[in-house]
């Protein structure tokens, strides 16, 4: 697969999965490219110098937890990105350890369950004192981590992974449906993609994925599979599941965004989140006053998506209105990681603000009738 085909209504940012050609971006000029020796492997010497002092997320990847990978690719996941809490109905058990102990202890550890460094915030970590990768142009209309850039203390959707050979992660679709790029920079991995008019083979009613109905006849006529290497970078859309496997030792970096483009589809999605909330508790509706229940139906969806409805808005208001100046944001902010020899994009201002000024137009004047809807036809189902 290649970067091809049909694209985004926004500066050629691809509508499905795509490898970038290794010309488009060259990893070898990141730090984390560091990481890596020059055979290939993951250097450890230069990595534990570095991070060993970290604490670091670890789950175990279980045939039993990842089971769907298995059957479909022999497979699970070197990065993917994190996925919705309810996308995956039986999560691989997790730990925190420092990253010495995860190389000392869990490394080489024999059988299953697989030992598999996800979702750790290395840039948060390292306090951004090294500018660990630099975002692809063709990624680089943030609007998710350049908002968290603003607020003291916020976490960040930017991670690194590190699992052994056969780790992996079960079938899901990203947080909020957002967009995903992954680079590769040690190691081989298998990715199965289900596209999102396919979605329906994998969920229940409430829009729940199963992993046991992520049959092999769906793998093998609908889902595209896709051989990832080193220097190579992946696109999935939001909103595609996902299931994927270290073939290989394997160290990744995986960003998760919301661009321009993106803004009313994860809008939507926030918008069915609160509904499954809502559907989840309606029990209390007597209970409790309009607005206790709606502050319970508000705790419960942002739970889920780790943002809410305001949280959302918010996002959009700061992202059209940054200024270049503040030195973040726009393709120049801690979190998107510019190329410091390149000058602003200001076209990206441009496009930011056309797009914030019609989601936030849209959103008041269409999408509060059409959650009134669909809210009326979640209660009725």
């Amino acid at each position: 697969m290649k970067l091809a085909g049909e694209t985004h209504a926004v500066d050629g940012v691809p509508a499905e999965p795509c490898l970038l050609a290794k010309d488009a971006t060259d990893v070898r000029r990141w730090h984390v490219a560091g990481w890596v020796t020059a055979n290939g492997d993951i250097d450890w010497p230069r990595l534990l110098a570095e991070c060993g002092h970290f604490e670091v997320p670890v789950a175990h990847c279980s045939l039993a937890a990842e089971g769907a990978v298995g059957r479909q690719t022999a497979a699970g996941s070197s990065g993917g990105g994190p996925s919705s809490p309810r996308s995956q109905v039986r999560p691989a058990s997790s730990t925190t350890m420092t990253l010495a102990d995860f190389r000392r202890t869990q490394w080489r550890a024999p059988g299953w369950p697989k030992p598999y460094l996800k979702d750790w915030h290395a840039c948060l970590d390292l306090k951004d004192t090294q500018k660990l990768f630099i975002t692809p142009p063709l990624f680089r209309d943030d609007f998710l981590n350049d908002w968290l850039s603003t607020k003291p203390g916020s976490s960040d959707y930017r991670f690194v992974y590190i699992g052994p050979a056969g780790s992996r992660t079960g079938v899901h679709t990203d947080v909020l449906h957002s967009n995903s790029w992954s680079a590769q920079l040690s190691g081989t991995k298998r990715w199965l993609l289900l596209p999102p008019e396919h979605a329906h083979l994998v969920e229940d009613a409430n829009g729940i994925c199963n992993v046991d109905a992520f049959p092999d006849r769906v793998a093998s006529e609908l889902c595209r599979e896709v051989v990832q290497r080193p220097g190579e970078i992946i696109f999935i859309p939001g909103g595609w599941y996902h299931a994927v496997e270290n073939i290989d030792d394997s160290l990744s970096l995986n960003v998760n965004w919301i661009d321009s483009a993106s803004l009313e589809r994860s809008w939507n999605h926030l918008l069915k989140e609160y509904r499954i909330a809502e559907h989840y508790i309606e029990d209390l509706r007597p209970l409790t006053s309009p607005a206790e229940f709606e502050t319970l139906v508000d705790r419960n969806a942002k739970l889920q998506c780790g943002m809410s409805k305001a949280d959302f808005i918010e996002m959009v208001r700061v992202g059209m209105n940054m200024d270049m100046d503040m030195g973040m944001g726009m393709g120049m902010g801690m979190n998107t990681c510019p190329d410091p020899h390149e000058p602003p994009d200001h076209r990206l201002i441009q496009r930011r603000r056309a797009y914030g000024n019609r989601f936030l137009a849209w959103s008041q004047r269409g999408a509060g009738r059409q959650d009134d809807n669909a809210r009326r036809e979640t209660m009725m189902s």
